[in-house]
């Protein structure tokens, strides 16, 4: 599922595309997609005061006055093999529990604009290699990007590759967590 352009505003701007209140609720996400969604107060993409598992997802270019992709109230969250591109993506309130392992956050460091509340012990990486390792200058070789976690969403990410003297400028897409060139 897709969930594009959504708006929720006004003083209760919470959780554009979701927005699951009432503390019996589960809710499981899987295989879907939070772009461009915008709430006013809290939770660009999903606000939540139940139960939340959320697998295998995107978010990118979320926004909210708190919690650009996901805020949860109070209530538990885990989230994992998912790609979070949003910046401050996940906030909670006091008694809240969130797990968020196994992601790509676009970086290879430990997200830092997360609330100290969320737990996050294992998030993926990328490694970039090439073959053959004994090349010399002037010679053709093939560089690899290879991410950690081949349980990532498929057809979303891209890598980038340049080089200093301008003649490799290519954007390849990662299937099946590799990219190469």
């Amino acid at each position: 599922d897709s969930f594009d352009g959504n708006k929720a505003s006004g003083s209760y701007g919470e959780g554009a595309a979701i927005k699951c209140s009432g503390n019996q609720i589960n809710l499981t996400v899987k295989n879907s997609t939070f772009k461009n969604n915008f709430a006013t107060v809290r939770g660009g993409a999903i606000y939540a005061m139940g139960n939340v598992s959320i697998e295998s997802s995107v978010f990118m270019d979320n926004n909210a006055g708190n919690a650009k992709s996901i805020y949860v109230y109070g209530a538990k969250l885990n989230i994992e093999n998912s790609i979070i591109l949003d910046e401050n993506a996940i906030n909670s309130s006091a008694g809240a529990s969130v797990v968020a392992n196994n992601n790509w956050w676009g970086t290879n460091d430990k997200p830092n604009d997360i609330n100290d509340a969320v737990n996050i012990t294992n998030w993926v990486k990328m490694k970039a290699d090439y073959s053959p390792n004994d090349a010399n200058t002037g010679d053709e070789i093939v560089i690899t990007a290879v991410f950690d976690n081949d349980r990532l969403p498929q057809g979303i990410l891209t890598v980038t590759f340049t080089s200093n003297s301008g003649k490799l400028n290519q954007i390849v897409k990662v299937k099946n967590a590799k990219a190469n060139v």
